[in-house]
């Protein structure tokens, strides 16, 4: 289930949930360096540590879990011969074997919630935001307004992209960003997630 983006606000130069249980971190992803709000699901982190199960990023792995549901054996009869070797090479923890069935263990150990893209214009940081269409709610920081203050607005909110005035305690929204509509998952949504996984779960671990 998508989560609606939340409000942020900024200490300094660097934004924080007000939601409860939300998280944010600094990520490099989509060829991007972005503030990513997202919300942890703390038995699969708990349970991936206990594995030695980092991110699983392989599409072409995901494509195949997708089509698994949670939690639920599935006759391996059933799969296709090539899902049945797709998932023989996947590492202990992400599937549980049974007799003759398989059952899907591993889920998105985070939801991204919304990115948030500091620019210096608006053009550039419109630009950026796009790339994250397919994944979550998106919000530009600008420094200072452009002089088209309306055009910039006007064009934000067609787009769906949230924007915001950076100030020295808080910004200042000028737009709430949209939430997706009609989303639904898919795998190069869950690699998205793996990948923000894969960076903020190393730096709590380098911080320990």
């Amino acid at each position: 289930m998508m989560h609606a983006a939340m409000p942020v606000r900024f200490t300094g130069t660097t934004p924080y949930a007000v939601e409860e249980h939300a998280n944010v971190s600094r990520v490099n992803v989509l060829g991007e360096r972005v503030w990513m709000v997202y919300r942890r699901d703390e038995a699969e982190w708990r349970r991936r540590t206990n594995h030695g199960l980092g991110a699983l990023t392989e599409l072409d792995l995901l494509d195949v879990l997708m089509d698994l549901p949670a939690h639920m054996p599935v006759p391996l009869g059933s799969l296709a011969a090539h899902k049945r070797r797709t998932l023989a090479r996947l590492p202990a923890g992400v599937i549980r074997h049974g007799a003759g069935t398989v059952t899907r263990l591993i889920i998105p150990a985070v939801s991204p919630l919304l990115a948030i893209v500091p620019a210096r214009e608006w053009q550039s940081g419109a630009e950026s935001a796009s790339g994250f269409a397919a994944y979550c709610p998106r919000m530009v920081v600008l420094r200072e307004m452009p002089p088209d203050k309306e055009m910039t607005l006007s064009q934000a909110s067609w787009y769906g992209i949230g924007v915001a005035l950076a100030g020295e305690h808080a910004p200042r929204i000028l737009i709430d960003p949209e939430p997706l509509a009609d989303w639904q998952p898919t795998p190069a949504w869950w690699a998205f997630s793996e990948k923000i996984y894969a960076q903020v779960s190393s730096a709590e671990t380098d911080h320990r």
